[in-house]
């Protein structure tokens, strides 16, 4: 991982996400990338000189805000980074910054808003979670760096792998030394198909394991949930599946859904990287 981007809106989860892309970027000795997206009132305008004027002013004011933040919870750690302000719409400033800087991962704080707030208007993480152009880790608000000693990988088994994902877990791994292994909830419905025997296949094949296939239990969160209580975990991964807006509106994707309760760190990779 040659670069890391960690979203900053100063708030307590910013600094969780800024403590656990500092302890993992320890292991890769990549650059870490700050990106603050500050608000600009509506009459501010590119035509107008008094108006860049006043943008700039802004920018220069929030990217030293930015660096003191960093300055204030970095801790005994030096690193090289960048560090960026700029505007304009949440999720497409930072997707926009990860796909012009070439970033490998984006590590977002998860505040884990109530059911109501997600209801009505989502969050910024949630929607990285299933449609950002690199992978994430969200990382619940207060959560305390941990060495990643164990990783589970969530998989639906509907399709294999990409070839790009394989590379990033195996990356993964190997930097992290950390024990993998995959699990699949078994649906009722699915379970009158049988499961995907390439995908199986390939599993054993890319990484030398067998998928542990766990029963449904009320729900797909709530299995998972069940067995990382079980067996300890530093890291879950998933691929999102991206459902009809319906689906969105009434569901959710499972991975979103993890995101709000989980308590420990999900990394959820880029699902329609073509083999």
């Amino acid at each position: 991982m040659k670069n890391i981007l960690i979203p900053i809106d100063f708030s307590s989860a910013s600094e969780t996400a800024l403590h656990f892309a500092i302890g993992l970027n320890a292991l890769y000795s990549g650059k870490l990338h700050f990106l603050h997206i500050f608000e600009t009132p509506f009459t501010t305008s590119p035509e107008n000189m008094n108006s860049i004027d006043y943008f700039e002013k802004l920018q220069a004011i929030s990217e030293k805000s930015t660096l003191k933040f960093i300055e204030d919870h970095k801790g005994d750690y030096h690193f090289d980074s960048i560090t960026t302000a700029t505007t304009g719409g949440l999720f497409q400033a930072i997707a926009t910054y990860a796909q012009n800087n070439n970033i490998d991962l984006i590590v977002s704080g998860n505040k884990q808003k109530t059911e109501l707030i997600n209801w009505f208007s989502g969050s910024i993480t949630k929607h990285l979670l299933a449609r950002s152009p690199c992978p994430v880790v969200a990382v619940p608000d207060g959560f305390v760096w941990t060495p990643i000693k164990s990783i589970v990988v969530f998989l639906d088994l509907s399709e294999t792998l990409s070839i790009e994902n394989c590379k990033i877990i195996k990356a993964l791994q190997k930097g992290t030394t950390a024990k993998l292994t995959f699990i699949h909830v078994e649906y009722k419905i699915e379970a009158e198909f049988g499961d995907d025997a390439n995908a199986i296949q390939q599993i054993e094949t890319e990484f030398g394991q067998n998928i542990i296939m766990l029963p449904f239990n009320e729900s797909f969160e709530h299995t998972i949930h069940q067995y990382i209580n079980q067996h300890p975990t530093n890291l879950l991964v998933t691929i999102p599946h991206h459902h009809s807006w319906l689906d969105k509106l009434f569901l959710g994707t499972e991975t979103g859904s993890m995101a709000k309760w989980s308590e420990v760190p999900i990394m959820s990779l880029v699902h329609n990287v073509q083999n």
